[in-house]
This record gives structure tokens, sequence and C-alpha cells, in this order.
């Protein structure tokens, strides 16, 4: 047996899971056992490497990667255990169980040869501050990118972080008590084809625009972003409406790309699901989209398309 990951729990219900995404379905978890008495000081580890094929850009490269063998705790018994927080509310730092399974579904459209999915999850609920974060130069987002963002939240003394936080950009953007986040917009700059799905290019982070129900803004760019032509960026955005608000972000990530996107999640008072019905209109030979919705628990996450050639 080997190690996959390794899950880390707090006295402030915060629970960080370091393996990919399909050892976290998959996987069995073993517990390292304490004394109830001891408080746990440091980590140890045996560290293994080796030269593993990676896909950069459109080029296959090899890097010298390092994982670790094995992992050990250690502890000493303490006069005073540590305090556990009067913290009632810790949703902001928990991923749901579905939602892990939906992104794994969808993991061809980062798939890159020699590179697993990682996900990072944050709630989007009760947001107090939002900060970006660039890559850093010789690591796996460079500085012309975005890699990562901190959520900070009224309801927990804890940040979450999406992505890969490495360089801090700016000051942030600071919500208040009453303010949801409205709107999300990623810009995403293609660096290759995902090796699963012929033809779907995958990429990484360039740009990311918050609005909110106060009518504020903020754009988080990579320093570089000006000079990129619009026309090469791919775009989404994610949209609260009357009847559906934006309650979390997902940003799955590996070696080499990205994805992100919203969770939307229902407020109840849709009868009925909204179906869009495109006009025929010629030429009737050229591609179209079908657009599809999965509900998971009242959940309604990014929708996927697909396209078909229709003839007359």
């Amino acid at each position: 047996m080997s190690l996959g990951g390794l899950q880390v729990s707090t006295n402030y219900g915060r629970t960080a899971t370091f393996a990919s995404i399909h050892i976290r379905l998959n996987a069995d978890i073993e517990l390292i056992p304490i004394s109830p008495s001891n408080t746990i000081t440091g980590f140890v580890a045996f560290e293994m490497r080796f030269i593993k094929q990676i896909q950069a850009a459109a080029e296959q490269a090899h890097a010298i990667l390092a994982c670790f063998e094995r992992v050990g705790i250690q502890s000493q018994c303490c006069g005073e255990q540590p305090n556990i927080p009067d913290i009632l509310d810790c949703e902001s730092h928990q991923t749901p169980e579905d939602q892990l399974q939906y992104d794994e579904k969808f993991s061809h459209s980062t798939h890159s040869i020699g590179s697993d999915d990682y996900q990072t999850y944050a709630s989007l609920k009760n947001v107090q501050k939002i900060q970006a974060s660039t890559g850093v130069q010789g690591q796996s987002r460079s500085r012309s990118r975005i890699s990562g963002m901190k959520l900070e939240y009224h309801n927990h003394p804890s940040p979450g972080i999406v992505g890969q936080w490495m360089h801090h950009l700016d000051d942030g953007f600071e919500l208040s008590q009453d303010e949801d986040v409205q709107s999300l917009t990623i810009w995403l700059l293609p660096i290759g084809f995902s090796s699963q799905s012929p033809g779907m290019e995958i990429g990484q982070v360039a740009a990311v625009k918050i609005e909110t129900t106060l009518s504020c803004s903020v754009t988080f760019r990579a320093p570089d972003f000006q000079s990129i032509s619009p026309q090469v960026l791919q775009h989404r955005q994610y949209q609260t409406d009357s009847d559906e608000k934006l309650t979390a972000i997902s940003w799955i990530l590996n070696l080499s790309s990205e994805r992100v996107q919203a969770v939307i999640t229902t407020n109840g008072s849709r009868r009925n699901p909204l179906i869009l019905v495109p006009e025929e209109v010629p030429p009737f030979d050229q591609v179209r989209k079908l657009y599809f919705e999965i509900e998971l628990l009242g959940c309604r996450l990014s929708p996927q398309t697909t396209s078909l050639w229709k003839s007359s």
C-alpha cells in the first residue's frame, strides 16, 4: 500500500486534504493515533524523488518531482490542551461530497498527461475580503497568471484558499456584512489541449472579475493581462438571478492547467426549469450547441456544452 495523500483537521473545525480528486474518492483513510493527552507538534516524513513526464504548453517535458513515501507525526504531553473555539458555523470550510464527485466527472476538461487533478473549494457566503495571488517564476504558475484567491469571512476567523497561494497581488477587495457576490467572471489563457478530449483547450487563469449585490466590483489581473489579445482568451461568467445565488467557488488544478467555476444554488421558488429553444435560422448546417445541467441536492452546477452538426 502506498501513500496517496494527507488529511489534516484542526481545532477550528477545518479540514485540509492534500490528495488528488481520484484518490480522495477511492482511497482508504488511516488515522495516525496519538495519546488523548498529547498535542501534535510536528510532522516527520521520508521523501522519494522521481522523474515524471508532463505536458508543458504543447510540448512534452520531464520534471524531477518529490513525494512522501511515509509520514508520521510528533506529539508531546502538554500541561494544558489547546482551546476549542466557539465557532458555530463552519460551512465556509466544508466541501460537499457531491461537489467532489461532480468535479471528477468533468476532469477531462483539464486533463494533461502525467498530471492528476486537485480540488480547492471555498464558500461565497458571508465573505468579508477577497485577495488574489499571482504565480512565481519557476513554479507551476508564472508571475503573469492568477494562481489563486484567498477569501476571509465575517463568521469564521480562518480564511479559505482556492487555487494556489504564491505571491500576494494587491490589498484586496472588502465586502460589507449585507453584501454578497453576484457575478464571477474568469478569463483563461489557453496553453494546449486536453489529452482526454481532443480539440478541447485547457488553460491558466489570466484575470478574475467579481461583482457584488451593492454594485461594487474588482478585477484581479495578471501583470501582462492588457498585452493579451482578447481573441485568444476563454471567457466564462456566472451570474446571480432572481431565484439563484452564487454560493461557492470550485478551482480545479493540476500541474499545467485549471478550471474555475461557481456553484449556483436555487432558492426553491422556481417551479419549472427554464428551457431555451434556439430559433431556426439559416445556415442550418452550422455547429449548434446543446446545454446540459446537472442538479445535485438543490445545487445547479455550471452548464456543460457540446456541439452537434445539424443539417437540413
